[in-house]
């Protein structure tokens, strides 16, 4: 049960910190699209 509970708060971390990277250090520019970035947080939704 405990580590049932500890590989869920993990897989929420890497969420976490997946959609924190996205939204603050992704930008539209030579290199990122604004339509890759959106794929990216489409695609993130389901991690």
């Amino acid at each position: 049960m405990q580590l049932q509970a500890v590989e869920k708060a993990i897989s929420q971390a890497k969420k976490t910190f997946i959609h924190n990277h996205i939204e603050n250090w992704l930008e539209p520019g030579e290199t990122v699209t604004k339509q890759a970035l959106q794929d990216l947080r489409d695609i993130s939704k389901y991690l």
